[in-house]
């Protein structure tokens, strides 16, 4: 089940950005039920931007995975409901595996 669907159906809320399913998607991460959960617990914010907020933080942990050594703290993304989310790499924001890539394996130009 897309997360758009799952968060839907779990919420009975309006639509999602489907840009969290393009990352889910090409990123080979998934929202859990531990993670609609864990999400529901939280008594603070959207549950759509916590679940978000979880899904890039599988995305920064899948990249480490990939690359010995990366420092998860150059992914950062920006959270606001489905009007205004991005993931960012080194601050240039990103949106599939193919442009971190890229940028991971690009020489410095130093």
């Amino acid at each position: 089940m897309k997360t758009k669907d799952f968060i839907l159906t779990c919420l009975g809320i309006g639509t999602v950005n489907d840009y969290l399913d393009d990352i889910q998607e090409d990123f080979g991460v998934d929202i859990s039920e531990q993670d609609v959960r864990y999400a529901a617990m939280q008594h603070t914010g959207n549950m759509g931007n916590i679940l978000a907020e979880i899904l890039f933080e599988k995305v920064a942990w899948k990249i480490a995975e990939r690359h010995p050594g990366f420092d998860k703290q150059r992914v950062s993304w920006y959270i606001n409901g489905s009007l205004d989310t991005h993931l960012y790499l080194d601050r240039q924001k990103v949106s599939s595996w193919n442009e971190i890539e890229e940028m991971l394996l690009a020489p410095d130009e130093e």
